[in-house]
């Protein structure tokens, strides 16, 4: 049981880690495309760098998307999550939030438990024991802790969405000062700006994967087994063989001498 249910959680660690392979395959694609942009576009006008004026727009766009980007990272988690529970399938291979960059304790907390309890529940079924009462009993913190999450998404999303409005808004008023520069600076700084986003991510989810296989690495079941069950050649303690031979023995020599007596 302990060794089926290590192999599940290593499963749902494997998938984490295929999810962020898939996305850092499409990100680096897309670097790559954008690199070529930059360059075609540069050649193509013959601009050689952004000026200085530019640059200091740049420097404040970057920093702004920088973090507009991490708010819908988030904001993407909590879609995929409430579409996932809402579901009820797979619920053992969900990703967990962390591995979008959010640090809420509490929804960490509740996604592991969640992954832990999907992960028992289907160990034992798979050994034959549907009708173990313990399946009922993890089926039924399922959907307690089911309902505590889309609580809390719904709490945090709206917090964010509200994050996302203002980062958006301050990038607007850097834009709208953008317009006073020439064409081909505002256009290189356009292509530059996706490029860093796109890198932004891409070294995001590096340091997510090598998390994530950290934890695949130091997987251990939620149970275990506190002492070994051990056979010991050793006499029961009841019935004591013994002491029911000496009984029947001596009630064998009193009864003909009972009868004796009264006749």
């Amino acid at each position: 049981y302990i060794e089926k249910e290590i192999q599940e959680k290593n499963i749902a660690s494997k998938n984490t880690i295929d999810f962020i392979n898939k996305k850092l395959t499409d990100m680096k694609d897309s670097l790559a495309l954008i690199e070529m942009a930059i360059q075609d576009y540069k050649n193509q006008h013959e601009i050689t760098d952004i000026s200085i004026k530019v640059g200091s727009f740049y420097e404040k766009l970057s920093q702004l998307e920088k973090e507009c980007t991490k708010y819908k990272l988030k904001e993407q988690y909590y879609n995929y999550l409430s579409s996932t529970i809402k579901e009820k399938q797979n619920l053992e291979k969900l990703i967990t939030p962390s591995v979008y960059g959010i640090e809420d304790v509490t929804l960490n907390e509740l996604a592991s438990q969640l992954i832990s309890f999907q992960i028992q529940k289907e160990v034992i079924k798979e050994e034959g024991q549907v009708k173990n009462p313990a399946v009922a009993r993890f089926a039924s913190n399922i959907n307690q802790l089911i309902l505590k999450i889309e609580e809390t998404v719904r709490n945090n999303s709206a917090v964010n969405k509200s994050l996302i409005e203002d980062v958006n808004l301050r990038i607007k008023l850097i834009e709208s000062s953008l317009n006073k520069l020439p064409k081909e600076e505002r256009e290189l700084l356009s292509i530059q700006r996706m490029h860093d986003i796109s890198e932004q991510m891409y070294m995001f989810l590096l340091q997510k994967r090598a998390e994530a296989g950290i934890t695949e690495s130091s997987n251990v079941a939620d149970s275990k087994v506190i002492e070994p069950a051990i056979f010991h050649h050793k006499q029961p303690l009841f019935p004591k063989k013994s002491r029911n031979y000496l009984i029947a023995l001596l009630c064998s020599l009193l009864f003909p001498l009972i009868l004796l007596f009264l006749v």
